[in-house]
């Protein structure tokens, strides 16, 4: 089964790239991971950051428990420094 005639590749001719695209970066295929891994990474430490802060509010301020507030704070710390080495690695990877 073919995609509709038109300005784009059909789709077996979209695989056939596909696959020679593929073997292609076969030298870089490692690294190629690696890159996708480390971005996805750096994305989970975003979006960690605003959650890190609903749990201090929720669990520290609200019931003025310190130990949660403290959690959150020093989780906070610990995902913005790994956020920025993963940022560092994703430019050297990706670049």
């Amino acid at each position: 089964m073919t995609a509709p005639a038109g300005p784009g590749l059909d789709r077996d001719a979209a695989r056939h790239v596909l696959r020679r695209t593929w073997h292609l970066l076969r030298p870089q295929r490692a690294r190629l991971v690696l890159a996708a891994v480390v971005i996805f990474g750096w994305t989970a430490t975003v979006v960690a950051g605003p959650a890190l802060v609903r749990y201090g509010i929720d669990h520290g301020l609200s019931s003025k428990d310190a130990g949660a507030l403290n959690l959150a704070v020093w989780a906070y710390v610990a995902v913005a420094v790994l956020s920025f080495l993963l940022s560092r690695w994703q430019i050297l990877l990706v670049a």
